[in-house]
């Protein structure tokens, strides 16, 4: 434990982004596992973030930081008005996803009930690992200037959107993979963005549910793909989502907020 406190102390981004690796590697390993009870993709997927969220909590114990679960920061409607792009993008989406699904024989209540519950699973498991844990360490280490804050904000975004190569090994394909990761590298930036501005975990894990529940909703009323063929599908034309993230992210990082940002990190 000595060995990996030194490392998180002094190789801050050795640290997380080796962190990251061993959480997809047992992301994927639970997910073979799982493979055997033979369940549909979106409940097989809950299953393995649920389990994830326990190795997450494992580690705050061990690295002694779970004093984030209990942040109240500026509080969770408050975390809310934070993300306001992302909230009202996400409604926006669901709105469209639920008029589709009462139109779509593709998909039902079961199919519905089953992407909420996955949506729910992977916002609290990525929201704990990658803003909880990793913005966390990343700060610890650079400190709360703004140029670090900008750092910080964007090297957790890089370290988001790099663990979503795994799903080349999950079977999706190369182009789709590679455009994902590019986008989500914006949308980690952003989050990471709006988490060191409310520092209120529990906002960002009801934001990002939220909008994986609406894009799910969208993609099962409309193809019933499963998570590996929907990333297959992203063609280059799905890159315009990059400046729709970068630009709220310089928006929530912008001068007169960066005091309000360090003030919030002290609490």
């Amino acid at each position: 434990m000595k060995l990996i406190n030194n490392l998180r102390k002094n190789h801050s981004i050795v640290f997380c982004v080796l962190f990251a690796f061993v959480y997809m590697v047992l992301f994927n390993l639970v997910g073979l596992a799982v493979a055997f009870l033979k369940l549909d993709s979106m409940m097989s997927q809950s299953l393995v973030e649920l389990i994830c969220i326990g190795f997450a909590v494992f580690i705050m114990y061990k690295l002694k930081m779970k004093n984030f679960l209990k942040e109240k920061g500026t509080g969770f409607f408050k975390g809310l008005f934070t993300g306001m792009f992302l909230l009202c993008l996400s409604l926006y989406v669901f709105a469209i996803g639920l008029i589709m699904s009462v139109f779509s024989d593709k998909i039902g209540i079961t199919e519905i009930f089953n992407i909420l519950i996955m949506s729910v699973s992977v916002g609290l498991c990525e929201e704990f690992v990658f803003r909880g844990i990793v913005v966390n360490i990343l700060k610890e280490k650079y400190g709360d200037s703004k140029k670090e804050i900008y750092i910080t904000v964007f090297t957790a975004g890089i370290i988001f959107g790099l663990i979503h190569l795994t799903n080349i090994l999950a079977g999706a394909s190369f182009q789709g993979t590679i455009v994902q990761v590019i986008c989500v590298m914006a949308l980690g930036s952003y989050l990471a963005a709006v988490y060191v501005r409310c520092r209120n975990i529990w906002s960002m894990a009801f934001l990002h549910g939220l909008n994986d529940f609406a894009a799910f909703l969208v993609a099962g009323a409309s193809t019933m793909q499963s998570v590996t063929g929907s990333i297959s599908s992203y063609g280059l034309i799905k890159l315009i989502t990059i400046p729709i993230y970068l630009i709220p992210t310089f928006i929530l990082l912008r001068e007169s907020k960066i005091t309000k940002i360090i003030g919030n990190q002290d609490k």
